[in-house]
This record gives C-alpha cells, structure tokens and sequence, in this order.
C-alpha cells in the first residue's frame, strides 16, 4: 500500500513539473506554424521573437546574427522586450577574447551548442558585462541557442526570464527545436530567394537568346558566310531547315546535343534528328520549326514547353530550353527555320533539389509540414466540392527522448528514419505522410471513411509498439500516440482539423500512450481541452490588465456564546473578461491548474490582499480578526513561494497572527513534504493554517497527524446532504470529533440554509461558511490594484 500511494504522489508531482514543459510545446507548436507560414527572413526573426515572449512567456528574446569584422560583433536582428536604443544587446561579441563574448550568446556561437546562465547573479563574469542590463531589464536566468545553417552557426537566438534557475534539460531540448526550425526557416528562405534568382537569371538568358536568334536572322541576310562562321562558334545548339521542314544545318553544339553529325542530318526530317518529350510524361512535343511554318507568314517565334528533354542519338539525355523563329529572305518571305537550343540540366536540376528541399524532410526525406499543409488544404476543398470523406492521423512518438538521451541524437535521427520508412509501409500508394518536425508525423488518408481510418491508425499503433530499436547493443520499446480526426462535406477547416487532431495526440498521450484516440468536433475531451488553451492567453492577459477581482465569504462561529472578535472570512476569486462581465472561477481556474498559471495568481492574489489588508472587510466598522487565503499545489511546491510571502508579509508589516493559509487534502498529500515545510515556517511566523476539502481523498485520516494545522474544513460534499443522507452525517460527526480529539477547530462548509447550521452546532462543529451564511461579496477595497 505504501509503494503505491508513494507511486501516485511521484506521478502528481511529475504532472506539475511538466506544467511547464506542455506550454514550452505549445510555444514550440506555434513557431513551427510561424516558421512553415514565412516566406520574408526579417518576418521570421521578428514573429518567432514575439511569439516566445507572447505565448512562451519569457520577458525577453532576441536573434543576433555573428558578424566576421573585427570585433565578432551580434548584431541584433530582431527583438522583442528590449529598449529601443537595444541596451544591453548593443556590445555583444562573440569573440573569445572579449569580455562581452562571455554571455550565452557568445558561447552558443562559439560551440554551436546550447549556453545557460542559470543565475545571473552567481555570474562575476556576466554581470561585469551586463550589469546595468539586468537591473534595467530584471531578468534572473537566461538561455543562448545557436541558428545553424548549412553546416555554420550563422548566429544565435536568446531567451530570457525572469525567474532563476529556470532552463532544465528538458526545456533547453524543447527550445533547441524552435532554433533548429528557425534555422530550418531562413536556409529555406535563402534557398527559396536563390532559386527566385536563379529563375530570374534563366528568364534573362531566354530573353537574351530570342534576341541573339533575331540578330543573327538578320546577319543571315547580310551575309550568310559571316553567319555559317557564328554559328560554328556559339555555345547553343542551331539546327536550320527549309520550309519543308528538312535540316539543312547543324552546328557543333547541335551535333554534340542531337548525336547527328551535319552530313548524317542533311535532308532528314526535324522530328527524326531532333526527337524532344515531355520530361515528367515522356510523351513527344509538337515540332517547334513545323509550328512556325504552320503559323503562315506572319511566322511567329515559337518556343516549346518548360519540361522539355531532347533524346539523343546515342541515348543520351539532355534538359533543354529553345527557340524557333523564321528566316526571312530579302524580300520577307520565308525561307527556313532556325532552331536554337541549349543544354539546361544543371540548371533544372538545381531548381527540382530547391523544390525537393522546400516540401520535404531533409532527415526522413518524407513530406514536409508545409507540402502536408498543401495537401491537407486540397482534401478539404474535395470534401466540400465533391462530399468526399478523409481522415486526418496526428502521430507522436512516446519514447523519442530516452533514445536521444541514451545514446545521442544520431542515435534519435537513425530511429526517426527506420520508423519512417516502417510507417511508409503500412500505409496504402496514395497516402501521404509527413514528418512534422522532432518527433511528430502527420498521415493524410484521402476517400477513407472513418472505420478504415481507425484501422489503419492502429495498424500503426501496432507497427511501432511490435518494434524494436537496437543501437550499439542497447535495445528500445518504442511507442505512439494517435490523435484521428475525420472530416467530410464543408464542417471543418484545415487548421480546425490540425487543431483537433492535436489535441486528440494530446488525450490519447494523458489517458496512457501507445493508444489511438478518435475524437470529432463534438468530442467533449476535445471541446474541454481546447477551451482550456483558449483560456491561457485570456488569463495571462488578465493578469496583465490587473483585471483579477477578490471576493470575501465569511465564516461564523456556531457557537452563540462565542464573543464576537472580528470577521473572519476565506478570501476568493472572480475575473471581469474583455467586456467587464464577472466570471465565476470554476470557468477559467481548470485551465490556470493544468497550464502551470497558478503560482503566477496565487502571488497576485497575495500581493493585492496584503497591500489591501486593512481594507478587505466588506464592512467598513467590523475589525478584521482572521483572512483565510488558498494556496494551490503548484505553489505549495515552488520552493521560491515561502521566500515571496515572507517579503510581501515584511513590505506590508501585515500581522501574521490574522493571516490563515488554506491548503486542500489532496494538495498537501500529493506535496506533503513541501507542505510539511511550508507550513511549519508560516507558523513559526505567525500564520494559521486550514486543511481544505478534508475527507474527499482516500487517506485522510492517515495523514491528519502529520500536517501541523489549525483548522480543519469539512469537505462540503457531506455537508449539503447530512439531512439525507445518513452516511454523509455520519462523515461529518466522524470529522468533526477527530479534529477535536487532535486539538484542532472545525469549519464545516457548504451550510446552504438553517437546518444545516442547526444540526451541525448541535454536534459542536466550530465554525460554518456557505451561502446559508453569506454568498461572497467584494471585497471593500476596490479595483484590487496590487
């Protein structure tokens, strides 16, 4: 029994740590989308900067690029969270030598690896530097990525944060994978403005050629022995014919390209010594030279298709681009045709890598997010243009990391590879799939209704959970995690059915990994995680527009002989949204609980209290006696929080002997040791504290004897029912009388009317709160203004 209740307190406090860490995915989620949407390299420094602070959370972020002059200057690219001027980003080197090539970024440049300064404070070296920068900007720890590019750290992209100590290994990973698709986003970029160039340059030569053709059409009629000489020494390929379309010339280029030598082409046919198909079809061309003879006498310069290939007479094949144009005699009729050409290959095929690279994997060689996207966003027009039904699987790999730590990401980039191609297997001809980035793949199946679509995501399932991965003697089970979302006629957008989906990866991974999870629009898992999310960015902005609002209940003593010493009420908390409406805790506290928001309004919530102290009883005579305050699990184990209330409760000279912290039983069972040292050092200065919800865990009692506590509150769900229900009643006395066997005073909650209040003083319960006492109401100070 004891291994396994030490089991669940590990696998709670594991959840709250990795609070953390499911924002830092999200982040990481939106810079991938950021990253997949650029097409300008500025706009790509600028929003994935805005978006690490903005949904990431850190105060600062900037990228500096590593210049070669001579002091190895960062120069700042882009940035958010810094002063205009960029101080304390405006000196940084990354020169070894240099005092200001000591920070993160120096460093990161340097060795191409991450650079943390965990405590700024603790870093002689650092502050020497940057020094009035940290009092300025006030941040404790900080984090340097490099941006490697082709090979080369191009420069480096920096994170900030207010807390110390704050990159573990595991966030330093998650950020490492927005710098690497940052870096992925600008190769590809330049690659993209390279081949923009490229093609640019290509249309210039074809222009050029036209106009070459045009000259020397005209110097034919000048002098046709200055042509023959010309054409002999061109670097493109001439082949000229008669108006019957039978080559009479080929120059050199022409015989090296076609395989024909002049003599042997004389008199032939065009179609025989110049024999062009489609490169992507390999069906044959229309006859560039019987085009122009078609097109009468106002003989049109003509020019075959972009794919073209010209066969050659030995087998040979060459990627070619050309031009026919009319020659004219000197009275303008037409006497031939001239058929210039040269030899593209090389070019094309630099332009088809550049095409390659920009829609797919560089590691698995799969389909990229981006081409993914493409194809999801044409599914999506078939199913509402012709009422087809596909299916959309988002795949997460459960164990990736232990391999990368085990062995080292080469070991990690060999089993993204076998998995790929092992995936790639199980999947029929025409479905795509995609690597999205580090350990995610998308499979797109196309007119699959959706009991096929759930087979083949566990086929899949099924594939990498049979699998092994061997590396150096080092063998590894290996899981996914499936999110399925069906979708047909018009009811779902793309980024609906990625959203989904996602999530759907997301509740597959929390009900156990290594399961599929089917979800729709109208999944309630979904809905309710969805709107979670929704509710991070709204509260992180409430937070920041001091839009939080304090609430008091009161509670009472049942005792009618007992002197009345004062109010005595639990504080509690209420939300105005964008439009001033008030909002009930219960719609936004789930989602503050799960996406690690709950240290950040515990402070709030203590620092508006005690710079309002005096001021928070509702009725302006009545003295303050006891304030109860709730602290959540997260908080209770932040081993920063006991310092931060010891320092607000010293900077408001608030009397310890009034404050009462409220911790529920499950908070202090899954925290205990945390809870155990929280409480006895807020005694020692004074405080009480309550235990909260007590006897809605299955080890109440158990535990009771050791959590040094003032106060017990009897959980409310036996309260409101002790009338009725026997059992309930029988829970309550049996609460109430070993709370004051333990010396300990009781408060019963949820008292909804008199008969309640009644029979709990009759069985000598302390104290009552609920709304048979008196519902919350706000508290006297005001726009509670920290």
């Amino acid at each position: 029994m004891k291994t396994s209740l030490i089991t669940e307190i590990g696998a709670k406090t594991n959840q709250e740590f990795s609070a953390r860490h499911v924002r830092v995915l999200r982040t990481l989620s939106a810079c991938s989308r950021v990253v997949i949407r650029a097409t300008d390299e500025q706009a790509l420094l600028d929003e994935i900067c805005r978006t690490m602070v903005t949904a990431g959370g850190y105060t600062h972020s900037w990228v500096g690029y590593a210049i070669d002059d001579e002091f190895k200057t960062v120069k700042p690219m882009a940035r958010v969270g810094f002063l205009e001027n960029n101080l304390g980003i405006d000196r940084v080197s990354w020169s070894a030598d240099s005092p200001q090539g000591q920070g993160v970024f120096g460093r990161a440049i340097r060795t191409g690896q991450p650079a943390i300064i965990r405590n700024v404070e603790e870093s002689p070296v650092f502050m020497a530097a940057w020094r009035d920068a940290t009092r300025i900007y006030n941040y404790k720890s900080l984090l340097g990525l490099p941006l490697i590019v082709e090979g080369k750290a191009i420069g480096a992209i920096g994170f900030y944060s207010a807390e110390p100590n704050r990159f573990d290994p595991q966030e330093v990973e998650l950020l490492s994978e927005v710098a690497s698709d940052l870096s992925h986003g600008i190769s590809v970029i330049r690659m993209r403005r390279e081949r923009d160039e490229a093609q640019s340059q290509l249309e210039h030569a074809n222009r050029v050629l036209e106009q070459r053709i045009a000259n020397r059409t005209a110097a034919l009629k000048a002098e046709k022995e200055r042509v023959t000489v010309t054409l002999q020494s061109i670097a493109d390929g001439v082949i000229t014919t008669d108006v019957a379309g039978r080559v009479e010339y080929l120059n050199p280029v022409a015989e090296q390209l076609t395989g024909w030598t002049n003599l042997e082409a004389h008199g032939r046919s065009l179609g025989e010594v110049f024999h062009v198909v489609a490169e992507a079809s390999r069906s044959p061309l229309a006859d560039p030279v019987q085009r122009v003879l078609d097109s009468g006498a106002s003989g049109a310069t003509v020019s075959l298709q972009g794919d073209a290939v010209l066969l050659s007479k030995d087998g040979k094949e060459y990627a070619i681009e050309e031009t026919a144009a009319p020659i004219r005699d000197a009275a303008g009729h037409i006497s031939g045709v001239v058929l210039a050409f040269h030899d593209v290959s090389r070019s094309r095929q630099i332009a088809a890598q550049l095409s390659y690279q920009a829609t797919h994997d560089d590691l698995t060689g799969l389909v990229n997010r981006r081409e993914f996207e493409n194809r999801l966003h044409q599914a999506v027009k078939t199913a509402s243009n012709e009422g087809r039904n596909h299916a959309f699987i988002y795949m997460d790999l459960d164990q990736f990391k232990v391999v990368n730590d085990t062995c080292g990401h080469v070991a990690g980039d060999e089993l993204l590879r076998t998995l790929a191609g092992l995936l790639q297997g199980r999947l029929r001809s025409g479905d795509t799939l995609a690597r999205f980035g580090g350990d995610e793949f998308g499979v797109l199946l196309e007119n699959c209704p959706p009991e096929p679509a759930a087979r083949i995501a566990e086929t899949l399932r099924e594939t990498v959970s049979d699998f092994r991965f061997v590396w150096q003697d080092t063998t590894f089970t290996v899981s996914l995690s499936l999110g399925v979302i069906n979708f047909g006629g018009s009811d779902m957008s793309v980024s609906d059915i990625l959203s989904a989906a996602d999530t759907a990866c997301y509740i597959a991974k929390e009900h156990g990994r290594n399961r599929v999870h089917v979800g729709n629009r109208e999944d309630r898992d979904i809905t309710i995680r969805q709107g979670e999310m929704h509710w991070v960015s709204r509260l992180q902005q409430a937070l920041q527009e001091n839009r939080l609002q304090l609430y008091c209940q009161k509670i009472v003593p049942l005792d009618e002989a007992a002197p009345n010493t004062g109010a005595h009420f639990e504080l509690l908390l209420r939300l105005r949204d964008e439009e001033g409406k008030l909002v009930p805790p219960g719609a936004f506290m789930p989602a503050a609980e799960r996406f690690g928001l709950m240290p950040a309004i515990d402070r709030w919530v203590i620092s508006s209290a005690f710079a309002n102290f005096h001021n928070l009883s509702p009725d302006v005579a009545e003295q303050l006696e006891l304030c109860a305050i709730n602290l959540s699990g997260a908080s209770v184990s932040d081993p920063e929080f006991l310092s931060f209330i010891l320092r607000e409760m010293a900077a408001h000279d608030i009397p310890t002997s009034k404050i009462c912290f409220e911790i529920t039983e499950t908070v202090a069972i899954g925290n205990l040791t945390q809870a155990i040292t929280l409480i006895n050092e807020l005694r020692a200065a004074g405080c009480k504290f309550a235990l909260d919800d007590f006897g809605s865990g299955m080890s109440s009692f158990a535990y009771l004897k050791h959590l040094p506590v003032d106060y017990l509150k009897i959980d409310g769900s036996f309260v409101k029912d002790m009338l009725t229900d026997a059992a309930d009643a029988a829970m309550v006395e049996a609460i109430n009388h070993i709370g004051h066997t333990m010396g300990l005073r009781t408060i019963a909650e949820f008292v909804e009317n008199d008969d309640i209040r009644a029979r709990l003083a009759a069985l000598k319960v302390d104290f009552a709160q609920g709304y048979g006492i008196g519902k919350p109401v706000p508290c006297r100070y005001g726009d509670c203004a920290a």
